[in-house]
């Protein structure tokens, strides 16, 4: 079997590893049991190092950071400086893959950093895209990684659809074919194991908020993707005025301090103090413990690509109440497992919040249709397969 190299780029100081890291995780311990050999190449040693390492996976780090961010202020010499960080990780993919091999990058940001390294040292190369584009458009760079790449994959269908459909008319004719849509996978069993371990009291005695509320919980890094503080500012106050036992825990670690602060000061602002706590970043054990301990899930998310904590959150029995965008409308089904409402009308939030909070009945079923929902799509093992036919599709030789 091929070694495997997964390509991620971190920037300094970030202590928690994201939804699609651990993704390609639990995708990279499937497809070792296979008899691949998985290796990360990554730019920092932080929190993804640590799960890595707790995983047994084997990783490469250059340590770079992210010399994406910036770039275009950073003046010639730092522009240089940036662009010989990026030659060095493709020089260690290239190390990696030049007796053979299959180069797995994770969004743009890696394909730059390893695409070369792959070229150069003959192996095919992998463009995985786990979120969608800003401004909900696909970039001229997006294209161009589709047309280079051997295979894409997107974590969801209509990811696939925007990148292919918001482009020019020749992005479909020419890459169509080569994208393919792979739900990320999911180990519920771990899940199912956490469920038994715990029960719902025993959770929420240990986390909070109290048996006397209504506990909402929205997992996920703190920065503007993810949509906390329109939430905080749009919704949460509406919704307590009238369901004043609803509690929300935000769970994740800030990947924006400047937006994080701005979270805090709307909370101080609309005196929601009582209603609301910030966890930081928290191991996965413990996120499992907030799910356990929750009776909602909230993403007021701008944009994804397949929401983890969404199907996390499912596979827990949590009705969901999120955004109407990519990936999310495969992840949860409007008014069958929850409800969703337009991104550009996220005061709507308010009323389906609220009647989760008074009806347990209905959290009861919508949760249940969840778990089913889920534990139907996104299963790790159809993952591996799917990713696995691909490799065979494309090794060298």
């Amino acid at each position: 079997m091929y070694d495997i190299v997964f390509v991620v780029v971190r920037p300094f100081g970030k202590n928690d590893a994201y939804g699609g890291e651990k993704s390609a995780i639990a995708t990279a311990l499937g497809l070792r049991d296979l008899g691949y050999r998985p290796l990360f190449v990554t730019t920092a040693v932080d929190g993804l190092v640590a799960e890595l390492e707790a995983a047994g996976l084997d990783f490469t780090v250059v340590p770079v950071g992210d010399p994406f961010t910036g770039f275009r202020a950073s003046g010639l010499v730092g522009r240089a400086r940036r662009l010989a960080a990026i030659a060095r990780v493709n020089a260690a993919v290239y190390r990696r893959v030049r007796h053979g091999g299959i180069v797995h990058t994770s969004a743009m940001t890696g394909f730059l950093s390893g695409y070369f390294g792959g070229l150069l040292g003959g192996a095919p190369v992998i463009y995985h895209v786990r979120t969608a584009s800003m401004g909900q458009k696909v970039r001229k760079l997006e294209e161009l990684a589709m047309l280079l790449a051997r295979r894409t994959i997107t974590v969801s269908g209509s990811l696939r659809d925007q990148f292919l459909k918001t482009g020019s008319r020749l992005t479909e004719p020419l890459v169509g074919r080569r994208v393919r849509t792979i739900y990320n996978g999911f180990d519920f069993a771990e899940m199912d194991a956490a469920i038994a371990a715990e029960s719902h009291a025993a959770a929420r005695a240990a986390v909070g908020p109290g048996p006397a509320r209504v506990s909402a919980v929205l997992v996920g890094a703190i920065f503007r993707d993810k949509g906390q503080l329109p939430f905080l500012e749009k919704v949460l106050p509406a919704a307590v005025a009238q369901a004043p036992e609803l509690h929300v825990t935000f769970v994740g670690g800030a990947k924006d301090a400047g937006y994080h602060q701005a979270c805090l000061d709307a909370v101080r602002h609309h005196r929601l103090e009582d209603h609301v706590t910030f966890t930081g970043y928290q191991p996965k054990p413990r996120v499992f413990r907030h799910y356990r301990a929750a009776d909602i899930l909230i993403l007021p998310s701008e944009r994804e690509g397949l929401p983890r904590c969404v199907i996390e959150g499912h596979a827990f029995g949590l009705p969901v109440v999120a955004t109407a965008v990519v990936g999310t409308v495969e992840a949860a089904r409007d008014g069958e497992t929850g409800f969703l409402v337009p991104l550009e009308r996220l005061e709507e939030m308010v009323a389906p919040l609220v009647r989760l909070t008074r009806d347990a009945d209905l959290r009861a079923r919508l949760g249940a249709a969840g778990a089913a929902h889920v534990r139907g799509a996104f299963g790790l093992e159809e993952n591996v397969r799917a990713i696995a036919e691909i490799y065979r599709e494309i090794a060298p030789g």
